[in-house]
């Protein structure tokens, strides 16, 4: 199931990734995205949900409502840590924080990744 989750996690991840590359070079720069600080499914309405109309349906599968991946810290799995931008999005740069459980593919090991700008990487 974990693996499952994971992989679930990851085509999430690659979706919000060329979304954003998307309003980046459609409107000049990821800050053109509408997304506020906090849960990815709150850009819904903004330039991201053109080409990303599920985003505010987008939640990590364990998701309790509360719960999100704000900082590094609150980034782990036993509160269902949803996807979240620590900050809202720049012109040039963006963060997303999300949580994989057991690790998949490219990305073997448990724990706390982030997206940004320049692909995905392994926190803590």
């Amino acid at each position: 199931r974990e693996r499952a989750r994971d992989t679930k996690r990851i085509s999430d991840i690659d979706a919000i990734q060329k979304s954003m590359e998307l309003v980046k070079s459609e409107f000049g720069g990821y800050d053109q995205s509408g997304c506020p600080l906090g849960l990815v499914m709150a850009c819904s309405g903004g330039k991201l949900e053109t080409y990303l109309p599920a985003i505010k349906n987008m939640n990590d599968p364990l998701w309790a409502a509360g719960a999100t991946c704000l900082t590094e810290v609150d980034c782990k799995v036993g509160d269902g840590c949803n996807y979240a931008f620590p900050a809202v999005p720049a012109k040039e740069e963006y963060t997303v924080l999300f949580y994989l459980e057991k690790g998949v593919a490219t990305y073997a090991l448990p724990g706390c990744y982030k997206l940004t700008e320049k692909g995905i990487s392994k926190v803590n």
